[in-house]
């Protein structure tokens, strides 16, 4: 089994269901269940391989399709225990990412590693808790500020307070105080605008759940840094299979 809800909730699967004795898994997504497996038995279950994949249902289905995972690392085993997966963010990571420039996202439609990211960055601020980053982890990529821009810019002050105001703190180009909290740019921060490599791992993955094919996501909790290819298809669709 390898589903979507790993990613979700951030508990693991099974080892034994991820990595089953013949090559063979249900894929779960949300409500919904599809099958892939390996067409020989003793077929290398680790990429490079390629895997057949059946959606039973319409309107995606019926279809099934051959695959090529390309990709050469394999998921740590599970933990004995849950661990945190969230800590308190520290000054200049990234806090949350706001949008996708649109301009990107409709000259180049599903092809989010080619997008940029529009991210507010952390503060040290009072008000937010999580547990410390144990001293073991690795450290969280951060970002400079910087200089301004010269086009419109997002108030990173009222982004991080918008649940209470409704308010998304956009300003027009050119201006240098908020229009909404009344801040000068320079003391309220601003959003960055960040490429899909120059993002932190956990950011990309989160990336590839919003805007990437729900079975490269899933596939992603068994095979970290997977490419899915699509091979063959018994429909006329060239798009990688829905799940």
């Amino acid at each position: 089994l390898l589903s979507l809800s790993e990613l979700q909730s951030s508990i693991p699967v099974a080892d034994s269901l991820k990595a089953p004795p013949v090559p063979v898994w249900i894929i779960h997504s949300n409500d919904h269940f599809t099958f892939m497996f390996c067409d020989t038995i003793d077929a290398k279950a680790d990429p490079p391989v390629e895997v057949m994949h059946f959606n039973g249902l319409p309107p995606a289905g019926p279809r099934m399709c051959r695959v090529r995972v390309t990709g050469d690392k394999v998921a740590d085993k599970a933990p004995e225990v849950k661990k945190d997966a969230y800590f308190k963010p520290e000054p200049g990571e990234i806090e949350d990412i706001v949008q996708v420039d649109p301009a990107d996202k409709t000259a180049r439609p599903g092809q989010f590693k080619t997008w940029k990211y529009e991210a507010v960055l952390a503060i040290d601020d009072p008000s937010v808790t999580g547990p410390p980053r144990p001293a073991d982890a690795d450290p969280p990529k951060v970002f400079p500020q910087g200089q301004p821009g010269t086009g419109a810019w997002r108030c990173a002050s009222c982004y991080r307070d918008r649940f209470k105001t409704m308010n998304f703190g956009g300003n027009d180009a050119g201006t240098t105080h908020c229009a909404a909290c009344g801040k000068s740019r320079a003391d309220a921060g601003w959003a960055l605008w960040l490429s899909y490599d120059e993002l932190p791992r956990t950011w990309q993955r989160k990336m590839r759940i919003r805007y990437g094919a729900a079975v490269s996501a899933i596939l992603h909790t068994k095979w970290p840094d997977c490419e899915l290819e699509l091979l063959s298809s018994s429909r006329s669709s060239k798009q990688l299979p829905s799940v």
